[in-house]
């Protein structure tokens, strides 16, 4: 090779790997590929028991007040009574309220529903049984996953994400299930409100 086709050839590979290199963040952060947002996660959490919602109607104090769901999955709530809430979404049961208020109550109520202490574990992607499940002292990131039903077929178990919430902020960290069940790693121990997200495996 010449000494000029050489240079080109260095020019060419300097000038594209900003390229290369942000494609590949770009697709390490895809939601196919990557962790999950924490507002998607939220977004797909189910109430479950015992969680303490937090819920207001701007402008209308005594509709406004944090309340905890019974272990059978209802709250009491005021002008609506009892409701179950249990397999619903904050949004969810937003909308429930906005509507059974609007209905009888009140002109074009604005209603906020913020899950302010989670009681369950959430377990997502490929398991056969994804959703909410109770906290238990000691509860693992196996346990959950048994919980649930255990891996799907094309369940990917050794990049299994864990997410934990502090505030606004969250931490991530990945379990590879395969060595633990193997006993070649330590299996680790979940909080409330933790989610557990297996992936699925590509190959």
């Amino acid at each position: 090779m010449s000494f000029w086709r050489f240079v080109s050839h260095l020019a060419f590979f300097v000038l594209f790997l900003p390229v290369v290199v942000t494609t590949c963040l770009i697709a390490a952060e895809s939601p196919l590929l990557g962790p999950m947002d924490s507002s998607d996660l939220l977004e797909e959490y189910h109430i479950g028991g015992n969680d303490v919602l937090e819920i207001t109607v701007y402008g209308e104090e005594d509709l406004s007040r944090e309340v905890q769901v019974t272990g059978s999955g209802y709250i009491s709530y005021p002008l609506l009574g009892r409701i179950k809430v249990a397999g619903m979404s904050a949004a969810d049961l937003e909308d429930y309220i906005r509507q059974e208020l609007a209905r009888k109550y009140i002109r074009d109520p604005q209603v906020g529903v913020f899950v302010k202490e989670f009681s369950n574990v959430y377990v997502l992607g490929q398991v056969k049984e994804p959703g909410p499940y109770p906290y238990k002292g000691g509860m693992t990131v196996v346990q959950a996953i048994t919980s649930a039903g255990g891996f799907s077929k094309i369940a990917n178990q050794r990049k299994v994400r864990v997410v934990r919430k502090h505030g606004d902020e969250q931490e991530m960290f990945y379990v590879n299930v395969h060595n633990v069940t193997n006993g070649n790693a330590e299996d680790i121990m979940l909080q409330p409100g933790d989610t557990v997200v297996v992936p699925e495996s590509f190959f």
